[in-house]
């Protein structure tokens, strides 16, 4: 995942190549929780491997799936292959507590420098799994908000019922055998769904050839107030209190601490 650094190392980058994020004017944090001691100075490149999440592996990988083949997430760096930050200095904090029952014994709060000029997303909300709620409740016209986990249990409830295991979703070729069995269901496929789960099945089946497209607009990037910023000194980045954001550059990782006092 990352590659530590002596600070001589770290001079030698960061000067040149990471002059907007040493200015500080467009602070972005992480929070790390790690196996064994952490130095002050840490080099990711995130696009060089494939990012697993812990609670994706709890609640379905169906949203990881979509936003990595949608159409209108083609322009936007992807996110299982980025570097997931956030504005917010106290939410960085509250993920470098260490779990030492997970062998995660040490953490530590960074200050993270992507490259000038990279491409950052910037979540409307702290974290992509409320990011849609809206926008699932308008559909689904139900009360109650339905977050992305909920969204992939509903999906991996209609897998269920139409004869797959919990794999469908692992990868796309899968994920359209899954699409394409929902394409020839019929309405008794339904009978022992949940409420909400039956209402996005019947959402889904109203589209007929085009669920695909269908998602695509329920979950693309402009709908739910995404956005794809260029990291330089000219970028407004101000106003983002608490937002998610992810970048697929190389990203210069310095303790909050020692950046401080760099």
């Amino acid at each position: 995942m990352h590659k530590q650094l002596t600070y001589k190392a770290f001079k030698a980058q960061a000067d040149h190549s990471y002059s907007t994020a040493l200015s500080g004017k467009l602070p972005l944090f992480k929070g790390i929780t790690w196996d064994k001691e952490l130095s002050d100075y840490l080099l990711v490149a995130p696009i060089t491997f494939m990012r697993t999440s812990k609670t994706a592996s709890k609640n379905g990988n169906t949203y990881n799936i979509l936003l990595n083949n949608l159409p209108s997430w083609q322009n936007f760096p992807l996110r299982q292959k980025s570097l997931i930050a956030t504005t917010s200095l106290s939410t960085a904090k509250s993920f470098s507590v260490p779990f030492p029952a997970q062998g995660l014994t040490f953490g530590r709060t960074y200050r993270v420098l992507p490259k000038n000029m990279s491409t950052v997303v910037i979540s409307p909300k702290s974290d992509i799994w409320y990011c849609f709620d809206d926008s699932l409740k308008q559909e689904l016209e139900i009360d109650n908000t339905i977050s992305l986990k909920q969204f992939n249990r509903y999906i991996a409830e209609i897998a269920t019922a139409l004869g797959f295991d919990n794999s469908f979703d692992k990868n796309w070729p899968l994920f359209n055998d899954f699409i394409t069995a929902l394409l020839k269901a019929n309405c008794s496929s339904r009978k022992h769904l949940s409420k909400i789960a039956r209402k996005l099945f019947d959402r889904l089946k109203d589209n007929k050839t085009d669920i695909l497209g269908y998602l695509d607009r329920v979950l693309g990037p402009t709908k739910n107030d995404f956005r794809a910023r260029v990291y330089s000194a000219h970028s407004n980045l101000r106003g983002l209190p608490d937002n998610e954001v992810w970048t697929d550059s190389c990203c210069l990782l310095v303790e909050e601490k020692v950046f401080q006092n760099l």
